[in-house]
């Protein structure tokens, strides 16, 4: 069975199998054998018994990649080997992560279609107001002085954003990429450390945490996915939320709500 995670397609988990192998040898010595009559002792194989069983992974589970961590664990399989063998398992929910990574391997990029219904020069002001899945009063988007990010439940002079057409770091790649700023903020950019926690930012740093991609959600009117352009943990590049109306970022839309984004012109 050897090749099948090589073959198999990207998929949340699977079992695994191992064979448990009875070997029967017959031993025969014959004492008056040899050159010299030393005597000699032969062995054969009578039979063999395969049974093919399901895997015995830590805690006895019948997971493969539970199973291979195992094997990991037991030094039997390399570390390299057994990360090779997450892009194939890469868990419960994480089907889109692995599809992603697979059309990346290929030399698909993704396309982010210019916004048209919003202005990218930073002339006009929006709310930026989560479409649901938190607590009471957890809905618009807005920052402290301390350049803290969180949700809150009254659109004050803190939230509201301009978005600001950029390039990727002098390359025009798509009009879809934006800073999203405060006009009056020392800390004007918002942004994300490698790890996703979102705050404010003084400058576009051009690691790609300060630009963001705006996709419009299919079927919906005013709403929005608000991506990162780059320089985060692999795949976690959705703007989102905590209940308690904490931002991060998260690798998809887990139709929550908390990953889609209502923006809305401030009337002057």
């Amino acid at each position: 069975m050897c090749g099948c995670v090589e073959k198999m397609p990207v998929v949340s988990r699977a079992d695994c199998t191992e064979i448990s192998a009875l070997e029967i040898w017959k031993f025969h010595w014959k004492a008056d054998a040899g050159p010299n009559k030393e005597g000699e002792l032969t062995a054969s194989l009578d039979r063999a018994e395969i049974d093919f069983n399901a895997c015995q992974a830590r805690g006895g589970n019948n997971n493969l990649e539970a199973f291979y961590d195992r094997l990991y664990q037991e030094g039997r399989a390399s570390l390299e080997d057994r990360q090779m063998l997450k892009r194939t398992l890469v868990g419960n929910d994480n089907c889109a992560r692995g599809r992603d990574f697979m059309m990346e391997t290929k030399g698909f990029e993704v396309f982010y279609p210019e916004i048209t219904a919003l202005d990218t020069t930073g002339m006009k002001g929006y709310t930026i107001s989560v479409e649901g899945g938190t607590n009471t009063g957890k809905t618009f988007l807005h920052s402290n002085i301390n350049g803290d990010v969180s949700l809150v439940d009254v659109a004050t002079v803190d939230a509201i954003w301009e978005f600001t057409h950029t390039t990727n770091n002098g390359a025009a790649l798509s009009k879809a990429l934006v800073n999203i700023k405060l006009g009056g903020s020392e800390n004007r950019f918002l942004g994300s450390s490698f790890w996703g926690s979102v705050s404010m930012q003084a400058s576009d740093t051009l690691t790609g945490r300060e630009k963001w991609y705006l996709q419009e959600v299919p079927g919906e009117t005013n709403t929005y996915y608000i991506k990162i352009s780059g320089g985060t943990a692999l795949r976690e590049i959705y703007l989102s939320t905590t209940t308690a109306g904490n931002p991060d970022l998260y690798d998809m839309d887990d139709d929550s709500g908390r990953q889609r984004w209502v923006i809305t012109e401030i009337s002057q």
